[in-house]
This record gives C-alpha cells, sequence and structure tokens, in this order.
C-alpha cells in the first residue's frame, strides 16, 4: 500500500535525524562543559599584565618552560612540593607557587564533575572484567577442569602452599603471644582492683617512662 509504506519511510527518516541531532548535540555539550569548566580558571587581561610583570621582575631566575617540561619528564608521577624545589633549586618563587597552584587546578578539574564520573565507570568496567575473569578460573578449578591460558614459570610442587602454611603459622604463634600477653594484663588488673579497690587513682608521673617500658620488655 503507498500511504502505509511512505509513513513507515518518512517515520523512519525521521526518527533518524532526530537520533542522529540528539547525538551530536550531546557531543558539542560535552566538548562545550569541559572548554567552559577550563575557561572558567582562565586568566584575565589584568592577571595577564600581572604576570608579564613578574616575569620580567624575576627574568634572572625565571625557569624557561622547556627547561621545566624536560626536568619534569624524568620525574616520578607523583613528588611532593619540596622534591620539586630540589629539581629547581634556583626557581623564583613566584613561579614555584604559579606551578603548584596550576597542578592542584588541574588536578581538581580531573577529579570533579563529568570526568570523574566517566574515569570512575571505566575502572569499574575494568575491575568487573577481572573479577569475571578470576571468578570462571575458580570455577574450573573447583569442576577440575582448568587449564592456564599463557605459559606459566615451572614451580616446585606444594612450594606455594609451604610458604603459606608457614606464614600463617607464624602469623598464628605471634596472635596467641599477643592473646596470653593481653590475658596476663587483665589478670593484674583485676588483681589491682581487688586489692586497691576499683576508684582508686595512681600517680604515675614520678615514673621515668623508659626504665618502665624497659622492665616491661
Amino acid at each position: 500500500h503507498f500511504w502505509t509504506s511512505a509513513l513507515w519511510v518518512w517515520s523512519f527518516m525521521i526518527f533518524l535525524a532526530v537520533l542522529m541531532l540528539n547525538m551530536v548535540l550531546a557531543i558539542v555539550l560535552d566538548v562545550y562543559s569541559e572548554q567552559r569548566k577550563s575557561a572558567g580558571k582562565s586568566e584575565s587581561i589584568v592577571e595577564t599584565f600581572a604576570s608579564f610583570y613578574t616575569v620580567f621582575k624575576n627574568r634572572d631566575r625565571w625557569v624557561k618552560n622547556r627547561k621545566a617540561i624536560d626536568t619534569l619528564k624524568t620525574a616520578p608521577r607523583i613528588f611532593s612540593r619540596e622534591e620539586f624545589l630540589k629539581m629547581f633549586p634556583g626557581m623564583a618563587d613566584q613561579q614555584a607557587k604559579i606551578i603548584i597552584s596550576d597542578c592542584q587546578a588541574a588536578a581538581q578539574n580531573i577529579h570533579a564533575g563529568p570526568d570523574q564520573m566517566k574515569h570512575t565507570m571505566r575502572m569499574a568496567m575494568a575491575l568487573k572484567v577481572s573479577m569475571d575473569q578470576v571468578a570462571e578460573a575458580v570455577d574450573e578449578l573447583d569442576s577440575g577442569s582448568y587449564s592456564p591460558t599463557e605459559d606459566v614459570p615451572e614451580m616446585k610442587e606444594e612450594n606455594w602452599i609451604n610458604e603459606i602454611n608457614k606464614e600463617m603459622a607464624s602469623q598464628n604463634h605471634a596472635m596467641m603471644s599477643l592473646q596470653w600477653q593481653l590475658q596476663q594484663l587483665n589478670w593484674q588488673w583485676q588483681s589491682l582492683d581487688m586489692a586497691h579497690g576499683k576508684g582508686t587513682v595512681f600517680n604515675v608521673s614520678s615514673i621515668d617512662s623508659s626504665k618502665a617500658i624497659e622492665k616491661i620488655l
């Protein structure tokens, strides 16, 4: 039927056009939100001239951008303020403050807003995939049909089991020793309560703490 076919074709074309328009708007708005967030931290004209004056005033101690970038390429991903100042011992204080404040602002932008949700979702999906693989491997081990997909280095049989048993025995011995010491301390406290009463207050200000600790140990 002509009108039925025309209705289906035009409905499909309109639906597809609306869908594509929504996709384009989503991309544009996403880029706009990122640009607006970064533009909110941009400096004004007055601040730009003040930055030029600061650079000119400290031109003898001002580290060039290329030198700073080359130095930071070999630096660890995370370092403290003191470590940063050790990398550039002759840097002006104003330049160090500007760089550190810009890094803090960039970190806040990364860990806030829609970008944080994107990173969180990516990490969650990566963890889910890994956990699914672990669950499948455990099920295969339980059923006895597990076969490693990659080359596994040869190990002596029951080597890792013996190491785990030794570690658990050591931890168990330490916990038993701690439990016995706590029980002795409880008995001593009860004996003090029985000898002097529960409301008794002891003055230990005159006792040398270092000598007392040595006696306890």
